[in-house]
Order: structure tokens, then sequence, then C-alpha cells
């Protein structure tokens, strides 16, 4: 992708290999979109957290808002059940998105593994591109989790089921 024509967005780092599949015209064009359409209400929320952070560095207390208590009261507000993958979360870990870290978590023993997009996750270009193909984990010809091999052995996922979920970096900061 030579050069990007999408009102409103400006991309400065190079486009190229895997990410091309991802930031194709239209998906550019979709996040312009969204960019124009809430970008005025992020910036809104933003104050507002700013504003709250002070009255709260100031000695105010965390409560519930009162324009929330006719929700909080009302017993025919619920929420769905969580999916089954997701309903024993007694065992679960968080790591970074690198294909041999995430074949580890899996290899683990744990019941869910939630791929870390902020903490241990390097905010580069590239790592946002590579991060959520490896942390999905699947080699699209052979549909296995593998990351070369380890001092002779393959380094690949061994049987049984684990839930994956995205741990998403803050998309409501300011960057720096």
């Amino acid at each position: 992708m030579a050069s990007v024509d999408v009102k409103g967005l400006e991309i400065h780092a190079p486009v190229s290999g895997r990410m091309e599949e991802v930031l194709t015209p239209d998906a550019l064009e979709f996040v312009a979109g969204l960019h124009r359409e809430f970008e005025s209400t992020r910036q809104e929320l933003l104050q507002h957290r700013a504003e709250r952070r002070a009255e709260l560095d100031a000695g105010g207390s965390l409560d519930f808002l009162d324009t929330t208590r006719e929700i909080r009261e009302d017993d025919s507000w619920v929420v769905a059940a969580p999916p089954d993958d997701l309903r024993d979360r007694r065992v679960e870990i968080t790591g970074p998105t690198q294909r041999k870290m995430v074949i580890n978590a899996l290899n683990s023993g744990a019941r869910g593994f939630m791929a870390d997009f902020e903490d241990s996750n390097s905010p580069t270009w590239q790592e946002h591109d590579r991060g959520p193909r490896e942390s999905h984990g699947r080699d699209r010809a052979h549909d296995r989790v593998h990351a070369g091999r380890r001092q002779g052995v393959p380094a690949e996922r061994r049987g049984g089921h684990v839930a994956r979920a995205p741990r998403a970096a803050g998309t409501c900061r300011r960057s720096t």
C-alpha cells in the first residue's frame, strides 16, 4: 500500500506485508468514519475523566452515580450468562502476544489465556500487526500453533481447549 487516501487519516509508518491484509481501503475508511463520528465524545470523556481524577485527588470518594440508582435497584436488569469457555476462570494466565509466549501459556494448564496487548506488549506498529495473528495462534496451512524448534523439539501447542480473550490496549488514552 503505497499511500492512503482517506479523509482525515494519515499513517506515519510503512504498510507492507501482512499489514496490507488488514489495513484495506475499506477498513481505513471505517476507522476514519469512527474517528469523525466519535472523536468529540472521546475528548469530552477524557476531559471528564481528568476532572473526576482531580475530584478524587482532592479527597472525593468513589460511589455509584445517582443517575444510575433506578437501574441498580431494578431487579429486572440482568446480564447474560458468560459463554461456557469463560465460566471457570479459576486458573487463567495473561501474557504477551509473541507466538512462543502464547504457546507456553496455552500449554501451562491454565483454562484461559488473555492475550495482553497493553502492559506486556511493546506498542510498536509491528507488534500491533503481529500480535493478533500470533495470539490467535493458528497456522492457516497446518491448523496448529507453532514457533519453530526449541532444542531440537518442535515448539508446538499440545492438545486440549483453552479459552482465549484479548486484553486490548487503552484506546481512550492520549498519545504521548
